[in-house]
């Protein structure tokens, strides 16, 4: 095995790996929020002059099914951990 094998093998087995996060029912507010002000920023979407309503409906769906996914409930389940799986 050369130097650089021995290199290669030592560092991804000596790192150390985040393998958990707890999110938040805001965190994935906030990741709606983004996912909407990117959807404006190119243009997919745009912006009504009339309070965003508009804006709002999109970012409610977008919250609702990452919710959904992460068995989230406002209320409810306020936060859950997510983990990593390393092979």
């Amino acid at each position: 095995m050369t130097e650089l094998q021995k290199a290669i093998i030592n560092s991804t087995t000596n790192r150390v790996i985040n393998t958990s996060k707890l999110v938040t029912y805001d965190d994935t507010r906030d990741v709606a929020i983004r996912v909407v002000q990117y959807l404006i920023d190119n243009k997919y979407i745009t912006e009504f002059e009339d309070e965003n309503q508009w804006d709002f409906h999109i970012q409610d769906v977008i919250h609702d099914e990452v919710n959904s996914l992460l068995g989230l409930k406002q209320d409810e389940v306020e936060q859950i951990i997510i983990t990593n799986k390393i092979n």
